[in-house]
């Protein structure tokens, strides 16, 4: 009987690379947690034959670049992804804050089938877009990391580290504990929080080769948008007048760990409401804009409980 592969015997790891798009000799590796998701993949553009023929056949196709992407789901827990952050902020930790900056981080990302003994390592990983959710009622909070590559390898045996450290089992994080406060002040009616931090970056390929060459990173676009009760109007206000102002949310979890993220320059880029029988929510949309101050558009400090 044929084994078929459970997404419960799946196992993620990953190693910093010390040069970009290269397998790292002897890596020391890390089991990373999460929930899901497509896992490595290859996308590949056919290319279809404009010959005309009398039998109206197509006679040729051919398959485009490789383009290795790896979407990794997640619940947010503390320690956990202190150093894929990095590579989604293009910044280094420094006396617990991290800030958006230029630093390039990548890794080498093995995606285990254990069952099979099936092993896929993505190399030159790095962080296209993060994303981060936080709902209403005490659930949990979500985000997603998402990936782009050099190329995927597949080797028979597992590339990466046999005794990779184990993930931690700190507990996730839920929207009970913490605050989002603009202007120093609670934004109390707040009843959803979404972020999404977009490095825009893009893959080059040359003649003869169909892996890619390199990866450059565009402008950092960081968005969100609020879910809130609608008890005034000050948003529209601030909205209408481009008022800008400062946001900032904690995430708290159940040993008292946090992370705080602070986005110090905002403007509303939106206002619309939902009216329902019982209640009229408003959506707000808003932009991050770089803050000479801050020296940056957006920065996470974390505090461990002691």
């Amino acid at each position: 009987m044929n084994t078929i592969a459970a997404g419960s015997r799946r196992r993620v790891q990953y190693v910093e690379e010390v040069a970009w798009g290269t397998r790292v000799s002897t890596p020391v590796m890390k089991v990373i947690r999460n929930t899901g998701g497509g896992g490595i993949m290859v996308a590949r553009d056919s290319r279809q034959s404009a010959e005309f023929r009398s039998d109206r056949s197509i006679s040729d196709v051919r398959l485009g670049v490789q383009k290795p992407t790896f979407p990794l789901p997640f619940e947010l827990s503390w320690a956990t992804y202190d150093e894929i952050l990095e590579g989604a902020l293009f910044g280094s930790w420094s006396t617990d804050v991290l800030k958006r900056g230029t630093t390039v981080h990548s890794y080498n990302i093995e995606e285990g089938f254990t069952d099979i003994n099936v092993y896929l390592t993505m190399l030159g990983a790095m962080v296209d877009t993060l994303t981060l959710d936080l709902s209403p009622e005490g659930s949990m909070i979500t985000g997603a990391f998402n990936f782009i590559g050099s190329e995927m390898v597949d080797p028979e045996t597992s590339s990466g580290d046999a005794d990779a450290t184990a993930a931690n089992t700190n507990p996730v994080f839920d929207s009970f504990t913490g605050y989002l406060k603009k202007d120093s002040v609670d934004l109390g009616v707040a009843t959803s929080l979404s972020l999404s931090i977009a490095n825009n970056l893009k893959a080059s390929y040359e003649l003869f080769s169909d892996s890619t060459l390199g990866i450059s990173p565009g402008r950092a676009n960081i968005t969100g948008s609020i879910t809130a009760f609608f008890t005034a109007k000050t948003q529209i206000d601030e909205f209408l007048a481009e008022t800008e102002c400062e946001l900032e949310f904690q995430l708290e979890d159940q040993l008292g760990n946090t992370y705080t993220i602070t986005i110090p320059r905002v403007v509303w880029t939106g206002n619309t409401r939902n009216v329902a029988e019982n209640e009229i929510t408003q959506s707000i949309p808003f932009q991050a804009m770089y803050d000479e101050t801050a020296e940056t558009d957006i920065y996470i400090t974390r505090a461990e409980v002691s």
